[in-house]
């Protein structure tokens, strides 16, 4: 499954900690084994309902996983914002932001990878790198529409 080398470049591989994804003591597995996980967040991540999670993935080898991933298909930069999480988790911030660009040069249209490249600007202190990210992020982001109220009326001017 796909996700569950993506679940490793995330961080939710982390199972064995306690209170990792939910309430309970710490966890050991070994490396041949799988935790299927249904979270919010898993959604959010994955838009899957469910993945499988290996434990214990090195995220060295996610990065790389990521890379080769984007090598065969870039998915609009989806693959080098998971090696720019992983990068991060491995305390190498200048590396994330060089992946982050490399991919924007690309899609520049891609708002996480500009809404990541301003967090990790913001964590370093670069006030104003992190703003310039964040506008270009606001720039090609989707544009809300009015929900109108029940019955047909206008929605309410703020």
């Amino acid at each position: 499954m796909a996700a569950a080398a993506t679940i490793a470049a995330t961080g939710l591989a982390r199972l064995g900690a306690a209170g990792a994804l939910g309430d309970h003591a710490a966890l050991e597995l070994s490396p041949n084994h799988r935790v299927l996980v249904a979270d919010a967040r898993v959604e959010l991540l994955f838009a899957e309902a469910e993945v499988l999670v290996r434990d214990g993935r090195d995220l060295e080898e996610a990065v790389e996983l990521a890379r080769q991933s984007g090598a065969l298909d870039p998915a609009e930069g989806a693959p080098a914002s998971l090696a720019a999480i992983a990068l991060q988790k491995l305390e190498r911030p200048e590396d994330a932001l060089q992946t982050l660009h490399e991919a924007a040069l690309n899609y520049p249209r891609n708002v996480r990878l500009w809404l990541m490249m301003a967090t990790i600007y913001r964590e370093q202190g670069d006030e104003e790198r992190a703003a310039r990210a964040a506008a270009i992020a606001l720039q090609f982001a989707p544009r809300r529409r009015p929900v109108p109220e029940p019955g047909g009326g206008a929605p309410p001017e703020e």
